[in-house]
């Protein structure tokens, strides 16, 4: 692994020259550090560790249109950066920039953009552990592999470097991805260099050094860069809370306001022989402007039978009617798959939006007929009330309350699963 200059005992100083090739003026802004200089109007590599400044290969071509201009200082992470370096590099599928930035203190970073957005790396002097199992560690975290042995080159060399940077260089890159940062190893020969990435927001880019504040993924369009962390589970977290603590609310609200009344039941025998039977239930006191009336019915009916059961609730003053219908019901029998049976037994119905009033419930029973059923009448108790919750409302307003959360969940999956994309070894993921 190839050793970074920190520069922590000694401070260098910039240097001025001029281009032995062009005459152009140059500063060195890592002098003492600095091996390879590229010059910035004419292209030509210089020897910087020389000190006539030797010309090594001569280039006519014209400077990058760089987003950082080199000599361009700028705050970022704490520190003030200035970028001295600047190389564009490939690899099979696409291109990027890397800009490599020098503070006397600190030793130098590198700031990589892709058309997804920027990074900071941070060249490591300690190697990850790892070497003999299937992911790498470094301070505490895993790394597992995103894109492995990506061979690069190097398109486009300007500024200066503290190692001999050549157009045409190439390297094979591995990266490992962990929690939003990324291990990046290059191998160049017998030399390893391991440079951990942070992701880097354009707004935060544009503050240090007044790069473009391009809007974050997904409005670009690009996959988002495999350490970029989803923009999602803050507001996720908090639409969450949020939506618990109303949908607490409105159980509480709905439990409170569906509190049973009095009760008033009454025990009655369903007799076959009889086509109908009727029966009458109140009073019934509905407080309020308008609520619920729960009718509860329970008990067995005659085998293979059932039993009709219509409902009007009357109001005792002014003889307004509300009607409503359920049955109960028993059936068994045997086929090809063996014994089978189909019960229902008890049954709830509830009135919604009642006026406030007195009511009476009357009840008509209305047994099968023509199924040869006979025997003793069978007991059936019916029980009704005012209060109640309709759950199906409960459930439609948990629905919208948690229908920004459900989204920002898809959203967020959908950004997890687009960043992995880009990788060639997902099924380690």
């Amino acid at each position: 692994m190839s050793d970074t200059a920190t520069a922590e005992h000694h401070v260098p100083s910039v240097r001025a020259l001029d281009c032995p090739a062009c005459g152009g003026s140059l500063e060195i802004m890592a002098a003492g550090f600095t091996t390879n200089i590229v010059c910035q109007y004419c292209g030509s590599e210089l020897d910087a560790v020389d000190p006539e400044i030797k010309l090594i290969a001569r280039h006519q071509e014209a400077a990058a249109n760089l987003e950082i201009p080199l000599g361009t200082r700028g705050t970022l992470r704490g520190v003030e950066w200035a970028a001295i370096g600047y190389l564009e590099r490939s690899d099979n599928w696409s291109g990027w920039a890397e800009y490599l930035l020098f503070n006397p203190y600190h030793g130098y970073r590198w700031l990589t953009r892709t058309n997804a957005g920027w990074s900071f790396g941070t060249p490591l002097m300690k190697l990850p552990n790892g070497a003999d199992k299937p992911y790498f560690e470094f301070d505490g975290k895993r790394y597992i592999t995103f894109n492995a042995n990506m061979m690069i080159t190097t398109d486009y060399v300007l500024g200066e470097f503290y190692w001999r940077a050549h157009k045409g260089d190439t390297a094979v890159a591995t990266d490992y991805i962990g929690v939003n940062k990324m291990l990046s190893e290059e191998t160049n020969g017998d030399e390893i260099s391991w440079t951990l990435g942070e992701w880097v927001p354009f707004a935060e880019m544009h503050r240090a050094f007044g790069t473009p504040n391009n809007p974050e993924w997904p409005r670009t369009g690009a996959a988002p860069l495999p350490h970029q962390p989803s923009p999602y589970p803050k507001d996720l977290i908090n639409f969450s809370i949020i939506a618990f603590v109303f949908a607490a609310i409105g159980l509480a609200l709905a439990t409170f306001s569906g509190l049973p009344g009095q009760r008033k039941s009454i025990d009655i025998s369903v007799d076959y022989n009889k086509p109908s039977q009727e029966w009458t239930l109140g009073p019934i006191d509905v407080p309020g402007r308008e609520g619920i009336v729960t009718v509860e019915t329970a008990g067995k009916v005659a085998r293979n039978s059932y039993v009709d059961f219509d409902f009007r609730l009357v109001e005792r003053n002014t003889g307004d009617q509300i009607a409503a219908a359920t049955a109960l019901e028993r059936y068994n029998g045997r086929d090809a798959d063996g014994d089978w049976s189909e019960e229902k037994n008890d049954a709830t119905l509830k009135f919604s939006s009642v006026p406030a009033g007195s009511y009476n419930l009357e009840v008509e029973a209305t047994p099968a007929t023509g199924v040869g059923v006979s025997g003793p009448a069978y007991n059936v108790t019916l029980t009704a009330y005012a209060g109640g919750i309709f759950l199906s409302n409960y459930l439609l307003f948990l629905l919208l309350l948690f229908t920004p959360v459900l989204f920002l969940l898809f959203r967020h999956i959908s950004f997890v699963n687009h960043r992995h994309s880009e990788s060639d070894a997902a099924d380690d993921d």
